[in-house]
């Protein structure tokens, strides 16, 4: 654990950090514009909405922030969109479903993790908010 913090380049919700390759000249990860504090209080703010109007105008500075994720994958920073999808992920909420099931898969096959973007599919496609035993069928 020692050595894989040594090369963790950021720390997420879940806290403990990612690790995406990064070369000599910094390619492979651009941080996210937002703390993980003011991100937390995005994500509260779009979940909290009390309508549909006032949840899409919370989520600009998400749509901002897929915008920049698509130019760091142009130029192989890779992380931004990784971190941003597990960062989300890790929120729980259905209202972003949509962008994780996009941000994590093509992360991870661009960082070569292909089968990380198979499970994650597959669990977005089966996730709930009720505790299911899925061995008890």
């Amino acid at each position: 654990m020692k050595e894989r913090d040594k090369k963790v380049v950021t720390k997420t919700f879940h806290g403990a950090g990612l690790v995406v390759p990064v070369d000599k000249n910094n390619v492979g990860y651009r941080e996210l514009p937002e703390t993980n504090a003011s991100l937390k209080r995005i994500c509260k703010t779009i979940v909290d909405a009390p309508n549909d109007d006032q949840r899409l105008k919370a989520f600009a500075p998400i749509q901002e922030m897929l915008t920049f994720i698509q130019f760091a994958n142009d130029e192989c920073d890779y992380g931004m969109g990784y971190e941003l999808g597990i960062d989300l992920f890790c929120c729980g909420s259905h209202y972003f479903h949509k962008i994780v099931g996009q941000l994590l898969p093509l992360a991870y096959n661009l960082l070569k993790r292909n089968l990380f973007a198979e499970i994650i599919e597959a669990h977005l496609a089966n996730r709930r908010k009720e505790k299911v035993d899925l061995l008890a069928a």
